[in-house]
């Protein structure tokens, strides 16, 4: 089993990744450019599944009826699904990228969009659900196809004012592998169909229908219609709740749109809309009306500083860091550059060297030291000193406020007295001066007697011994 998801500049196929795009419980998506001769560049919209969703064979066929499904639509206001294939285990699909947001980020807007902007993101919307609902088959039959999680967060809006339904992952249609198990329920609870939770009759076009009528009413009444703090409240509230009208919440709202939907709001499955066309004709007319304002022009305007944004991203070229590198993958917040420090910086290995050059000297200086400091005419023969092992104590701990304790900077162990000498049990003698040129022959006869000679003793005394002046403690 795959144990990893591709990093930014590795490669899928003939696909180079780019940067994620968003993360769900099933799969990820990236962007990724693919390059060919001539100068070809395409960005697309990578889609792998979760390695930990492979080993479950039920999702592997979702995540590939999503891609037998989505190809067959054709429409510009579907996200196109361009290839489907296998990355070391992993299935992976290739869409059309929008570079754009949800339309759940264009409700947040602040200021909210003009009413004619909103009719007009939910009349393409439903022009593109309807769209999948007419599919057809490679027989020539329709697909019966119904999407069953339309929402917010899989209507796109790009920011050149194109809108896309996306996210068929769930969606029923003949020849589908996978069927929903007795007792499941698939989407979101707040956009599902009365009949899709009491079950009391196939779904069908119609439950999609539905949930462009709780978007179209919560995009003109910007709050949300079935909330609840659980999906059993939530539920509730699909089955039972009073459904307001539009107009008593803005009365700027047009009539036709807030009848629209209720229409497409209703319970009882032969009063509501058949189809999402007749929705998508009424907000087509209603965004006339009302100025006829560009959506492009508003996507622009407000998406501004995100639209740069992912342009630059986009532009960026992605590579692999080597081992050792210190090179980062571009992004728009970090640079794919060395610092000036990391460039000025000596190699590692050096600091050895110059420590070791600094020891040599810093004994050099000691030993110069040592022999300044003790006459010639009296050189001391200095027994080895050695400090008992109970005098080495622990350093001393400095408590800092985080709780950590480190050695302080008086770290120096106490050094022992050297022991006593006894005078007798080191001989000390004048030294010889080393001859300069041929001694004479006088003084050769004057060094034979004085040879000859027996050397006075000194008297020993054992009973106090007499320190030496110059055997003082190793300062060092």
């Amino acid at each position: 089993m795959p144990s990893h998801l591709p990093e930014p500049g590795a490669q899928v196929e003939r696909y180079t990744v780019l940067f994620e795009v968003a993360r769900g419980g099933m799969a990820v998506v990236y962007a990724a450019r693919r390059t060919g001769i001539g100068g070809f560049d395409k960005i697309v919209a990578l889609k792998l599944m979760s390695p930990a969703m492979v080993t479950e064979r039920r999702y592997v066929d979702m995540f590939l009826d999503e891609a037998r499904i989505a190809a067959r639509i054709d429409h510009p206001n579907v996200v196109q699904v361009f290839e489907v294939g296998e990355h070391e285990g992993l299935p992976f699909l290739v869409m059309e990228l929008v570079q754009g947001v949800a339309l759940t980020d264009v409700l947040r807007a602040t200021p909210p969009p003009p009413l004619a902007i909103r009719a007009a993101l939910l009349a393409a919307a439903a022009r593109g659900l309807h769209a999948a609902h007419e599919t057809l088959g490679a027989d020539g039959a329709p697909l019966g196809l119904v999407h069953r999680d339309v929402s917010p967060h899989n209507v796109l809006v790009g920011f050149d004012g194109r809108v896309k339904v996306t996210d068929f992952g769930i969606a029923a249609a003949r020849g589908r592998i996978t069927h929903t198990a007795s007792g499941e329920l698939k989407g979101k609870m707040s956009y599902l169909a009365p009949e899709q939770i009491t079950r009391e009759r196939p779904t069908d076009r119609r439950a999609d229908v539905w949930a462009l009528g709780v978007m179209t009413w919560e995009t003109f009444a910007l709050r949300r219609l079935f909330a609840g703090s659980d999906d059993a409240q939530r539920m509730f509230a699909v089955l039972r709740a009073p459904i307001p009208d539009l107009r008593e919440l803005d009365p700027e709202v047009p009539a036709e749109i807030a009848e629209i939907a209720a229409r497409a709001l209703s319970r009882d499955v032969d009063a509501r809309l058949a189809t999402a066309e007749e929705l998508a004709v009424v907000l087509e007319g209603a965004s006339l009306r009302l100025g006829g304002a560009s959506v492009a022009s508003w996507m622009g305007d407000r998406f501004a500083e995100k639209t740069v944004a992912i342009r630059a991203r986009l532009d960026a070229v992605p590579s692999a860091p080597e081992e050792g590198d210190a090179t980062i993958v571009a992004t728009p917040e970090i640079e794919a550059t060395r610092t000036e420090l990391d460039v000025a910086r000596p190699p590692a290995r050096r600091a050895p060297i110059v420590a070791g050059v600094l020891g040599l000297v810093m004994l050099a200086a000691l030993a110069v030291w040592r022999l300044t400091a003790t006459p010639e005419s009296a050189p001391v023969v200095r027994p080895p000193v050695e400090a008992p092992a109970e005098s080495w104590g622990e350093p001393d701990l400095v408590d800092y406020p985080d709780g950590l304790s480190t050695p302080s900077v008086e770290t120096t162990p106490p050094v022992a007295p050297p022991p006593p000498v006894v005078a007798a049990s080191v001989a000390v003698s004048e030294p010889e001066p080393l001859p300069t040129s041929r001694p004479r022959a006088r003084e050769r006869a004057r060094d034979r007697v004085r040879r000859a000679e027996p050397e006075p003793r000194a008297p020993q005394v054992a009973s106090e011994p007499t320190p030496r002046r110059d055997l003082l403690p190793n300062p060092f």
